[in-house]
Protein backbone atom coordinates (compact mmCIF):
# COMPACT_ATOMS: atom_id res chain seq x y z
CA UNK A 1 0.00 0.00 0.00
CA UNK A 2 0.83 3.29 -0.62
CA UNK A 3 1.24 5.52 2.66
CA UNK A 4 -0.47 8.70 2.06
CA UNK A 5 0.44 11.30 -0.47
CA UNK A 6 3.45 11.11 -3.04
CA UNK A 7 4.56 14.01 -4.33
CA UNK A 8 7.25 15.40 -7.48
CA UNK A 9 8.06 18.90 -7.09
CA UNK A 10 9.50 21.94 -9.44
CA UNK A 11 10.39 25.34 -7.76
CA UNK A 12 12.08 28.09 -9.94
CA UNK A 13 14.60 26.82 -12.44
CA UNK A 14 16.00 24.41 -9.77
CA UNK A 15 13.74 20.84 -9.82
CA UNK A 16 13.73 19.22 -5.93
CA UNK A 17 11.73 15.79 -6.77
CA UNK A 18 10.73 13.71 -3.83
CA UNK A 19 10.75 10.73 -4.98
CA UNK A 20 7.16 8.86 -4.70
CA UNK A 21 7.78 5.48 -3.37
CA UNK A 22 7.11 2.64 -5.54
CA UNK A 23 3.90 0.23 -4.62
CA UNK A 24 4.74 -3.00 -3.57
CA UNK A 25 5.14 -6.44 -5.31
CA UNK A 26 1.75 -6.96 -7.59
CA UNK A 27 1.95 -3.29 -8.51
CA UNK A 28 -0.55 -4.39 -10.93
CA UNK A 29 -2.95 -3.39 -8.27
CA UNK A 30 -1.97 0.26 -8.78
CA UNK A 31 -2.89 1.15 -12.46
CA UNK A 32 -3.63 4.99 -12.76
CA UNK A 33 -7.50 5.45 -13.12
CA UNK A 34 -6.79 9.18 -13.53
CA UNK A 35 -5.11 12.31 -14.30
CA UNK A 36 -6.41 15.52 -13.57
CA UNK A 37 -4.93 19.44 -13.81
CA UNK A 38 -5.35 21.64 -10.52
CA UNK A 39 -4.66 25.34 -10.90
CA UNK A 40 -4.03 26.08 -14.49
CA UNK A 41 -6.80 28.54 -15.74
CA UNK A 42 -5.42 29.80 -19.07
CA UNK A 43 -3.55 26.57 -20.30
CA UNK A 44 -5.29 23.67 -21.25
CA UNK A 45 -5.32 20.34 -19.32
CA UNK A 46 -4.60 18.40 -23.03
CA UNK A 47 -1.30 20.66 -23.59
CA UNK A 48 -0.01 19.04 -20.14
CA UNK A 49 -1.17 15.71 -20.81
CA UNK A 50 0.73 16.06 -24.00
CA UNK A 51 4.18 16.61 -23.02
CA UNK A 52 3.48 14.02 -19.88
CA UNK A 53 4.57 10.01 -20.22
CA UNK A 54 1.75 8.93 -17.77
CA UNK A 55 -1.04 7.77 -18.88
CA UNK A 56 -4.67 6.51 -17.85
CA UNK A 57 -4.77 2.56 -17.97
CA UNK A 58 -0.91 2.03 -17.41
CA UNK A 59 0.51 0.86 -14.41
CA UNK A 60 1.98 3.72 -11.72
CA UNK A 61 5.57 4.39 -12.31
CA UNK A 62 7.91 7.16 -10.08
CA UNK A 63 10.33 7.37 -12.77
CA UNK A 64 7.57 8.57 -15.76
CA UNK A 65 6.33 11.57 -12.32
CA UNK A 66 9.70 12.66 -12.23
CA UNK A 67 10.35 12.91 -16.07
CA UNK A 68 6.21 13.83 -16.16
CA UNK A 69 7.52 16.96 -13.53
CA UNK A 70 10.20 18.08 -15.91
CA UNK A 71 8.26 17.82 -18.63
CA UNK A 72 5.80 20.02 -17.68
CA UNK A 73 7.79 22.82 -15.69
CA UNK A 74 9.96 22.85 -18.76
CA UNK A 75 6.84 23.88 -21.03
CA UNK A 76 7.79 27.50 -18.92
CA UNK A 77 4.30 28.71 -17.74
CA UNK A 78 4.49 27.80 -14.50
CA UNK A 79 6.52 28.64 -11.79
CA UNK A 80 5.54 25.51 -9.43
CA UNK A 81 4.85 21.94 -9.99
CA UNK A 82 3.93 19.12 -8.06
CA UNK A 83 2.33 15.65 -8.91
CA UNK A 84 0.51 14.23 -6.24
CA UNK A 85 -0.39 10.54 -6.25
CA UNK A 86 -4.05 9.07 -4.18
CA UNK A 87 -4.96 6.23 -3.56
CA UNK A 88 -8.69 5.24 -4.83
CA UNK A 89 -10.20 2.16 -4.73
CA UNK A 90 -8.99 -0.23 -7.81
CA UNK A 91 -5.47 2.14 -8.23
CA UNK A 92 -4.05 5.59 -8.21
CA UNK A 93 -5.49 8.99 -9.22
CA UNK A 94 -2.28 11.59 -10.33
CA UNK A 95 -3.34 15.09 -9.34
CA UNK A 96 -0.90 17.49 -11.41
CA UNK A 97 -0.69 21.05 -9.17
CA UNK A 98 0.80 23.90 -10.91
CA UNK A 99 1.29 27.26 -9.94
CA UNK A 100 1.14 29.16 -13.54
CA UNK A 101 3.62 32.30 -13.81
CA UNK A 102 2.24 35.78 -13.65
CA UNK A 103 0.16 38.10 -16.44
CA UNK A 104 2.57 41.21 -18.32
CA UNK A 105 -0.01 43.94 -16.94
CA UNK A 106 1.94 47.07 -18.34
CA UNK A 107 5.47 47.35 -20.41
CA UNK A 108 7.11 50.46 -20.44
CA UNK A 109 10.18 52.01 -22.44
CA UNK A 110 11.64 55.27 -21.09
CA UNK A 111 14.13 57.11 -22.28
CA UNK A 112 14.16 56.58 -26.26
CA UNK A 113 14.41 60.10 -27.96
CA UNK A 114 15.92 58.79 -31.22
CA UNK A 115 13.92 55.80 -31.72
CA UNK A 116 10.12 55.31 -32.09
CA UNK A 117 8.67 54.07 -28.97
CA UNK A 118 6.45 51.67 -31.78
CA UNK A 119 9.40 50.01 -33.84
CA UNK A 120 10.74 49.51 -30.39
CA UNK A 121 7.67 47.38 -29.80
CA UNK A 122 7.55 45.24 -32.35
CA UNK A 123 11.27 44.08 -31.16
CA UNK A 124 9.71 42.89 -27.80
CA UNK A 125 9.47 39.05 -27.52
CA UNK A 126 6.95 39.79 -25.35
CA UNK A 127 3.47 41.42 -24.98
CA UNK A 128 0.62 42.44 -22.14
CA UNK A 129 -1.61 40.23 -21.08
CA UNK A 130 0.80 37.02 -21.79
CA UNK A 131 2.75 34.78 -18.79
CA UNK A 132 5.61 36.32 -17.47
CA UNK A 133 8.69 34.81 -18.37
CA UNK A 134 11.89 36.11 -17.39
CA UNK A 135 14.46 35.14 -20.29
CA UNK A 136 11.64 36.56 -23.00
CA UNK A 137 12.29 39.85 -20.91
CA UNK A 138 16.20 39.97 -21.33
CA UNK A 139 15.57 38.67 -25.04
CA UNK A 140 13.55 41.97 -25.42
CA UNK A 141 16.28 44.33 -23.91
CA UNK A 142 18.62 42.58 -26.39
CA UNK A 143 17.03 43.25 -29.30
CA UNK A 144 15.97 46.67 -28.36
CA UNK A 145 19.94 47.39 -27.73
CA UNK A 146 20.17 45.42 -31.59
CA UNK A 147 18.31 48.29 -33.27
CA UNK A 148 20.19 50.73 -31.29
CA UNK A 149 23.72 49.30 -32.41
CA UNK A 150 22.15 48.88 -36.01
CA UNK A 151 21.40 52.27 -36.16
CA UNK A 152 24.51 53.82 -35.38
CA UNK A 153 24.29 53.67 -31.31
CA UNK A 154 26.91 51.57 -30.66
CA UNK A 155 27.22 52.65 -27.06
CA UNK A 156 23.53 52.10 -26.12
CA UNK A 157 22.53 50.21 -23.50
CA UNK A 158 19.24 48.57 -22.10
CA UNK A 159 18.09 48.10 -18.81
CA UNK A 160 15.34 45.98 -18.09
CA UNK A 161 13.66 45.40 -14.35
CA UNK A 162 9.72 44.00 -13.46
CA UNK A 163 8.02 44.66 -10.44
CA UNK A 164 4.95 42.90 -8.92
CA UNK A 165 1.54 44.58 -8.89
CA UNK A 166 -1.02 44.54 -5.98
CA UNK A 167 -2.98 42.04 -8.20
CA UNK A 168 -0.02 39.38 -8.68
CA UNK A 169 0.53 40.86 -12.38
CA UNK A 170 3.84 42.36 -13.14
CA UNK A 171 4.81 45.01 -14.93
CA UNK A 172 7.83 45.31 -17.26
CA UNK A 173 10.23 48.25 -17.74
CA UNK A 174 13.33 49.02 -20.44
CA UNK A 175 15.77 51.97 -19.37
CA UNK A 176 17.43 52.92 -22.59
CA UNK A 177 20.42 55.53 -22.62
CA UNK A 178 20.97 56.18 -26.09
CA UNK A 179 24.72 57.54 -26.29
CA UNK A 180 25.72 59.17 -29.30
CA UNK A 181 24.79 57.92 -33.12
CA UNK A 182 28.41 57.89 -34.44
CA UNK A 183 29.15 58.21 -38.15
CA UNK A 184 31.37 56.44 -40.27
CA UNK A 185 34.61 57.53 -40.28
CA UNK A 186 36.29 55.45 -42.60
CA UNK A 187 35.94 52.51 -44.72
CA UNK A 188 39.18 50.31 -44.72
CA UNK A 189 39.62 47.23 -47.92
CA UNK A 190 42.59 44.70 -46.57
CA UNK A 191 43.88 41.99 -48.62
CA UNK A 192 42.61 43.14 -51.82
CA UNK A 193 45.33 42.89 -55.19
CA UNK A 194 43.21 42.48 -58.01
CA UNK A 195 40.80 44.45 -57.11
CA UNK A 196 41.55 48.25 -56.28
CA UNK A 197 39.80 49.03 -52.80
CA UNK A 198 37.69 52.02 -55.18
CA UNK A 199 36.11 49.51 -57.14
CA UNK A 200 34.73 47.40 -54.34
CA UNK A 201 33.90 50.35 -52.35
CA UNK A 202 31.61 51.83 -55.40
CA UNK A 203 29.61 48.50 -55.11
CA UNK A 204 28.86 49.16 -51.63
CA UNK A 205 25.63 50.80 -50.23
CA UNK A 206 27.60 51.48 -47.12
CA UNK A 207 29.66 54.73 -47.08
CA UNK A 208 31.87 56.89 -44.92
CA UNK A 209 30.19 60.48 -44.17
CA UNK A 210 30.79 63.37 -46.14
CA UNK A 211 30.70 67.28 -45.95
CA UNK A 212 27.10 66.77 -46.37
CA UNK A 213 26.29 63.46 -44.34
CA UNK A 214 23.41 65.65 -42.19
CA UNK A 215 21.75 66.02 -45.74
CA UNK A 216 22.35 62.86 -47.78
CA UNK A 217 22.81 60.52 -43.94
CA UNK A 218 25.91 59.28 -45.89
CA UNK A 219 28.48 57.21 -43.18
CA UNK A 220 25.09 56.23 -40.94
CA UNK A 221 26.06 52.55 -39.63
CA UNK A 222 23.44 50.01 -40.13
CA UNK A 223 24.83 46.76 -39.37
CA UNK A 224 22.06 45.10 -41.65
CA UNK A 225 23.60 46.98 -44.73
CA UNK A 226 26.94 46.30 -43.89
CA UNK A 227 26.22 42.67 -43.58
CA UNK A 228 24.84 42.76 -47.14
CA UNK A 229 27.83 44.73 -48.52
CA UNK A 230 29.72 42.18 -47.87
CA UNK A 231 27.57 39.46 -50.18
CA UNK A 232 27.44 41.86 -52.45
CA UNK A 233 31.32 42.13 -52.13
CA UNK A 234 31.37 38.10 -52.62
CA UNK A 235 29.58 38.30 -55.90
CA UNK A 236 31.46 40.73 -57.06
CA UNK A 237 34.66 38.74 -56.65
CA UNK A 238 32.67 35.71 -58.17
CA UNK A 239 31.95 37.75 -61.50
CA UNK A 240 35.90 38.24 -61.70
CA UNK A 241 36.95 34.67 -61.22
CA UNK A 242 37.76 34.82 -58.21
CA UNK A 243 34.91 31.33 -56.82
CA UNK A 244 36.92 30.96 -53.93
CA UNK A 245 37.69 34.22 -52.34
CA UNK A 246 36.55 34.37 -48.95
CA UNK A 247 35.19 38.03 -47.28
CA UNK A 248 35.56 38.53 -43.37
CA UNK A 249 33.06 39.89 -41.04
CA UNK A 250 33.45 43.64 -40.89
CA UNK A 251 35.47 44.95 -37.67
CA UNK A 252 34.11 48.21 -36.06
CA UNK A 253 36.78 49.96 -34.12
CA UNK A 254 36.14 53.53 -32.78
CA UNK A 255 38.39 55.98 -34.38
CA UNK A 256 39.09 59.96 -33.45
CA UNK A 257 36.13 60.98 -35.13
CA UNK A 258 33.60 58.22 -35.57
CA UNK A 259 33.56 54.85 -36.67
CA UNK A 260 36.62 52.52 -38.42
CA UNK A 261 35.30 49.89 -40.77
CA UNK A 262 37.53 47.25 -41.94
CA UNK A 263 36.64 44.44 -44.47
CA UNK A 264 39.61 41.77 -45.16
CA UNK A 265 39.81 39.86 -48.16
CA UNK A 266 40.99 36.82 -49.16
CA UNK A 267 41.06 36.71 -52.89
CA UNK A 268 42.55 33.30 -53.86
CA UNK A 269 42.93 32.33 -57.71
CA UNK A 270 41.47 33.71 -60.51
CA UNK A 271 39.76 31.26 -62.84
CA UNK A 272 38.72 30.81 -66.61
CA UNK A 273 36.56 29.21 -68.66
CA UNK A 274 38.27 26.01 -69.91
CA UNK A 275 35.75 23.91 -71.97
CA UNK A 276 32.17 24.85 -72.90
CA UNK A 277 29.79 22.09 -74.04
CA UNK A 278 26.48 21.23 -74.30
CA UNK A 279 24.39 18.21 -73.88
CA UNK A 280 20.26 17.70 -74.03
CA UNK A 281 17.58 18.72 -76.80
CA UNK A 282 17.25 22.71 -77.35
CA UNK A 283 16.13 22.56 -80.96
CA UNK A 284 19.41 24.70 -81.75
CA UNK A 285 22.25 23.13 -83.01
CA UNK A 286 25.25 23.73 -81.30
CA UNK A 287 26.61 26.33 -83.62
CA UNK A 288 23.51 28.46 -82.63
CA UNK A 289 24.19 28.07 -79.06
CA UNK A 290 27.25 29.16 -78.90
CA UNK A 291 26.40 32.51 -80.79
CA UNK A 292 23.65 32.51 -77.85
CA UNK A 293 26.03 32.39 -75.05
CA UNK A 294 28.67 35.04 -73.65
CA UNK A 295 30.71 32.84 -71.79
CA UNK A 296 33.66 30.92 -74.26
CA UNK A 297 36.63 29.43 -73.47
CA UNK A 298 39.40 30.93 -72.41
CA UNK A 299 37.67 33.98 -70.76
CA UNK A 300 37.76 35.10 -67.15
CA UNK A 301 34.53 32.99 -65.50
CA UNK A 302 32.01 35.32 -64.56
CA UNK A 303 29.23 33.74 -61.87
CA UNK A 304 26.89 36.49 -63.40
CA UNK A 305 27.22 35.90 -67.04
CA UNK A 306 26.89 32.35 -66.50
CA UNK A 307 23.31 32.62 -64.73
CA UNK A 308 22.03 34.63 -67.58
CA UNK A 309 23.59 32.41 -70.55
CA UNK A 310 21.63 29.52 -69.16
CA UNK A 311 18.31 31.65 -68.00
Amino acid sequence: MIDGRATATAVAAILAIVVILPPPAGSADFPVLEVRVEGASRVGSDAIFRVMKSRVGEEFDPAKIRDDVKAVYLMGYFSDVKIDAEEVPGGLRLVVLVTEKPIISSIDIEGNEEMETANLNEALTIKERTLFQEEKVKESARRIREIYHNGGFLDATVESSFKEEVDGSIRVSFRVSEGEKLKIEEIRITGNRYLEEKIILEGMETSKKGFFSFITDSGTFKKDVLENDVRRIEALYHDTGFLESKISDPRIDRGPKGLLVTIHVFEGLQFRVGEVSFSGESGLSEKNQRKAVKLTSGDVFNRGTLLSDVL
